[in-house]
């Protein structure tokens, strides 16, 4: 389920649409150095997502500090410009060998 917390992403629908994983919005994950608001919903997405089996993917990660965050409070998985910018499908394939030869 994308962009959970927002428009149709709400909670009446994430016990009907089938899915393997909840995306969180990224206007929570934007906010959450500095709001204790956007933090507690973050958290209870997360909690929401594990509770149904689903695992949590948070949108919009632009800075360690804030995948540190998500990691802490259990984040399955991040996306976002700390990783890597959209890119057409054969840059991202480089990128993805690039990756894999440097780990």
């Amino acid at each position: 389920m994308d962009d959970f917390g927002t428009g149709h992403g709400a909670l009446n629908y994430i016990k009907r649409v089938p899915g393997t994983e909840v995306k969180i919005d990224r206007s929570f994950v934007a906010d959450m150095k500095v709001s204790a608001e956007s933090r507690s919903v973050v958290q209870a997405t997360i909690d929401i997502a594990h509770s149904l089996d689903r695992r949590a993917v948070a949108e919009g990660v632009e800075d360690g500090e804030t995948a540190a965050m998500l990691a802490d409070m259990g984040c399955d998985y991040a996306q976002g410009y700390l990783f890597a910018r959209a890119m057409p499908i054969n840059d991202l394939l480089q990128h993805m060998r690039q990756i894999r030869i440097a780990a």
